[in-house]
């Protein structure tokens, strides 16, 4: 599994088992939370289509099954 660098295995599953609750979607909030990350680094995340995000005016939303599936289809950054 693939998945960015700034997202571990560990942050993935917890948030692929928030993805199996019948939540449609999350704020940046509960999104930085699930993921444990500062809010500005999800909304950066979304603002640069690293992950799908629905915009409400200045508000994001994310549907947790497309960022698990987004996640886990992106490349990891290699290491130096």
């Amino acid at each position: 599994m693939h998945f960015p660098k700034w997202v571990t295995e560990v942050e993935l599953r917890k948030l692929e088992e928030m993805a199996n609750i019948n939540r449609k979607t999350y704020t940046t909030k509960q999104l930085a939370d699930a993921l444990g990350y500062d809010v500005k680094t999800i909304r950066r995340a979304a603002e640069q289509n690293k992950i799908p995000a629905i915009r409400l005016g200045r508000n994001y939303r994310f549907d947790p099954k497309a960022v698990v599936i987004a996640l886990s289809n992106t490349p990891s950054k290699p290491k130096n």
